[in-house]
């Protein structure tokens, strides 16, 4: 591989590892490749220096493109674009010895959860290719990194007993398909899990800890998904700031409800400000407004959806048999309050 034969040139005790999705087989067509920059070695360059000494090399090769260093990440990152091949390949590169790196051993993690759970691969190859196809598979950007999403799946599995089968026979960690069922099956019971789960009142575990062995400390009530590292039990690998406005945003992006005409006008006159998905209304057989909304406001690749059915209705004094939902999105999270979102929805009023 070029890039091990560029490290050794630069550290001969140093030696590249394939770590991440890639090496789980649990990638996307898509998918970065994640490399580390292990050392047989004690390291005393600082990984920033050491990423800088690689990227001043990388520029210089052809087959290397839009080298660049995120310095200021809480893990340095280097990221290029391999180009010696049929399509360019995304690399990131990182350094073994950065404070609070675990790849290499949240790799051994997944591949033995991967080994043990058949149901496993098929189902995050499909729930990444949904986050990425919502923007979603970040978690610098507020979506839900691969990691995160393997430890939802390994939870969920861990929980599923076979149907019709007597629960002391089962092994600790259920992990197999149902014989009497299909991973399909195990898809929808998997986002019905966690549209319903209410993760600003529990949080996520692998396996039973003793609170007066460890020093672990769990949130009374936590603003965002948690869900704890295996590695670093006081570690909150769910902790991207959007995802709980993402998770509630789910079941409410489709909006229908039975409401007044002017609301419906509200929002069909949206402009600029925001885009609508789409708007469609008829009458239902009483004669009363049926109408089906998909609405965004902000910009259509913006994923912060903040919800606010309850103040909604009250707002504007729809009945409480009916209900509406406003998924709002906003750039600057700190001025997402229900008072910034109900000004803005109350201005587009007739």
């Amino acid at each position: 591989m070029k890039l091990s034969g560029l490290v050794r040139e630069l550290w001969p005790h140093v030696a590249v590892e394939v770590y991440g999705s890639t090496h789980t087989q649990l990638c996307l067509p898509h998918s970065d490749v994640d490399c580390v920059l292990v050392s047989s070695e004690t390291l005393t360059t600082s990984p920033v220096d050491m990423l800088e000494a690689l990227m001043e090399r990388l520029e210089a090769c052809a087959w290397a493109r839009n080298v660049e260093l995120l310095r200021s990440a809480r893990i340095p990152i280097l990221k290029l674009h391999f180009v010696k091949c049929r399509h360019p390949v995304k690399m990131d590169v990182t350094c073994g010895h950065s404070p609070g790196h675990s790849g290499m051993e949240a790799r051994g993690v997944v591949d033995q959860y991967r080994m043990a759970m058949p149901a496993l691969r098929p189902l995050v190859i499909v729930l990444k290719s949904h986050l990425h196809a919502k923007g979603l598979n970040a978690s610098y950007s507020g979506g839900l990194s691969s990691y995160a999403l393997v430890l939802m799946v390994v939870r969920f599995l861990q929980e599923e007993l076979e149907p019709h089968t007597d629960e002391g026979r089962q092994p600790c960690v259920i992990y197999t398909f149902f014989r009497t069922g299909t991973v399909g099956m195990l898809l929808l019971q998997f986002l019905d899990l966690h549209i319903h789960f209410d993760f600003h009142r529990y949080g996520m575990e692998y396996f039973e800890i003793d609170p007066a062995a460890t020093a672990v400390s769990f949130p009374p009530v936590s603003p965002m998904v948690y869900i704890m590292d295996p590695l670093r039990y006081n570690h909150n690998i769910g902790n991207s700031f959007r995802i709980h406005e993402e998770i509630n945003g789910v079941e409410t992006t489709l909006i229908v409800s039975e409401f007044s005409d002017r609301i419906f006008v509200a929002v069909t006159q949206l402009g600029t400000f925001g885009t609508i998905l789409e708007a469609t209304s008829k009458e239902n057989m009483n004669g009363n407004l049926h109408v089906d909304i998909s609405v965004r406001l902000g910009k259509r690749d913006d994923p912060l959806l903040l919800v606010y059915a309850r103040q909604f209705l009250e707002h504007f004094g729809i009945p409480r048999g009916k209900s509406i939902v406003a998924a709002v999105g906003l750039k600057d999270r700190s001025s997402a309050t229900f008072e910034v979102v109900m000004a803005s929805l109350k201005a587009l009023l007739p």
